[in-house]
């Protein structure tokens, strides 16, 4: 807009507090700081603008209304997400300290004692108390072939059973390569494993290789899971966002059919008026090449008495 501070949009956007909801917004006023992107979408046959240069949309209470309650919406999702990036933050520091402090103290007191290093694993799941997960997407230059490997750990005194899902680049030329676990295609671009038991303080791993990309073309994945318990470092299914893009997808698979059929029932068309006239065509040369032997005989007697007219004045 031309008008930023005239606008409903922005006046609608400014009136939420987004200090509550984790962005900076200096005293409850004007646009709050990022780093964050707003989209706001008005779509209507009969927008109210300020004028006819459409340099802004007009004041409208019920509109004003509907799109503060939307960034309402999107404000309290958003806190549950920076919440959940600072939790999965901390623990993963926690994790990092827990691996590399531990193992070297067992290792230096073994030492000292002469004895076994013990099994850590009691230990760690006694102090994280937590089902922790780590992803990584990294690139096989001589394979030419991306790799995604997710590992989950148990940190917690009782069995888990998950379904882990993973976002891939799936697409035109773009495959999975190398799949050991399997699992299945939920939607597009997305794929679900089953992990039945994950013990206390065991570990499982997921990997898969993707072949059609190029160095660069995909470094990073978002992790989701179903089942009890949260998993430091995956978000919970949407179920419903993932209905809606289960629907959207066959949609476009039947719009693709239905033009698909119509092409062929075109192509159809075109080959029957094509056969049409190779048929016309096909009986024009036949007739043309046939003669009754009424013609013939007529021709031949035409012929002969010509013939004989020639003679006959050759010898006069």
């Amino acid at each position: 807009m031309y008008q930023q501070g005239g606008c409903l949009m922005t006046k609608a956007l400014e009136s939420v507090n987004w200090k509550q909801y984790g962005l900076e917004h200096p005293g409850g006023k004007g646009l709050p700081k990022g780093p964050a992107a707003v989209l706001i979408h008005l779509a209507s046959t009969n927008v109210q603008f300020t004028s006819e240069a459409k340099e802004a949309v007009s004041d409208n209470v019920e509109v004003h209304e509907e799109i503060r309650r939307a960034m309402l919406e999107v404000g309290r999702g958003l806190k549950n997400h920076l919440k959940k990036s600072k939790q999965k933050k901390k623990a993963q520091e926690k994790f990092d300290l827990i691996n590399i402090i531990l193992p070297e103290i067992s290792r230096k007191s073994s030492e000292m004692l002469g004895r076994e290093e013990p099994d850590l694993s009691p230990v760690i799941t006694r102090i994280m108390n937590a089902v922790f997960l780590e992803d990584e997407v990294s690139w096989d230059n001589d394979a030419k072939q991306n790799i995604c490997s997710v590992t989950i750990y148990n940190y917690t005194a009782r069995a888990r059973a998950y379904t882990i899902l993973a976002k891939w680049p799936e697409g035109e030329g773009v495959s999975m390569a190398e799949n050991p676990r399997g699992g299945r295609k939920e939607t597009n671009g997305l794929w679900a494993w089953r992990l039945d038991t994950l013990n206390p303080g065991e570990s499982a791993e997921i990997r898969f290789t993707v072949e059609g990309l190029t160095k660069g073309d995909w470094n990073e994945t978002d992790i989701f899971f179903r089942g009890n318990g949260d998993i430091i470092g995956a978000n919970k299914i949407d179920e419903k966002l993932l209905d809606e893009m289960r629907k959207v997808e066959a949609l476009a698979v039947a719009e693709a059919e239905h033009s698909r059929y119509e092409d062929i029932g075109s192509l159809e068309r075109v080959l029957d008026r094509a056969e049409i006239i190779e048929s016309l065509d096909t009986s024009k040369e036949v007739s043309d090449s046939e003669t009754t032997p009424a013609e013939t005989e007529g021709a031949s007697v035409e012929s002969g008495d010509w013939g004989s007219l020639a003679m006959e004045d050759d010898v006069e």
